[in-house]
């Protein structure tokens, strides 16, 4: 999903954020969280140029910062480095937030593996869906070229021909 989305939408785009985000908690969750890592970074980066562009915070910017954080606290940094590296990711995504406090806790919960299968689960039955009304299509595409052709046939049959 992840290569379809970045070259379908481009590098920066929000879904390509998601990706980014539900691969990363994939590997945190099998503890390669430094591999996990850069991901986060990305995808914290992605949602903060979303915000300096439009000027309007993404819906999911806040779970966003929060998962980036708890990524980094699970990655045994402290509170203040943790902050740090988030600051320098917003920073690197073209915003200029203050530095954060050393104490602040976000209020957004963290996405765990089970909403992130969900979310390739509900993705995966939107796909087979279309799919199957593409297939519905042509099934009753044939089906009435079979009728039509047996229709012709009959009528050339009672004419004599």
């Amino acid at each position: 999903m992840y290569a379809i989305d970045e070259k379908s939408y481009g590098s920066d785009h929000t879904a390509v954020a998601f990706d980014l985000n539900n691969l990363a908690l994939l590997l945190d969750a099998t503890d390669r969280r430094a591999e996990a890592e850069p991901m986060m970074r990305r995808m914290l980066v992605i949602f903060a140029k979303f915000k300096a562009t439009t000027g309007r915070e993404h819906p999911v910017f806040q779970e966003a910062v929060t998962n980036y954080r708890s990524l980094l606290m699970n990655f045994a940094h402290t509170q203040k480095q943790a902050a740090e590296r988030v600051s320098s990711a917003l920073a690197e995504g073209g915003l200029e937030e203050p530095k954060m406090d050393e104490g602040l806790e976000f209020v957004a919960p963290k996405l765990d593996v089970r909403t992130v299968l969900r979310s390739y689960w509900s993705l995966v039955m939107r796909r087979a869906l279309t799919m199957f009304r593409w297939l519905r299509v042509f099934f009753f595409f044939c089906l009435s070229a079979a009728l039509w052709g047996t229709l012709v046939m009959w009528l050339l049959r009672r004419c004599g021909h």
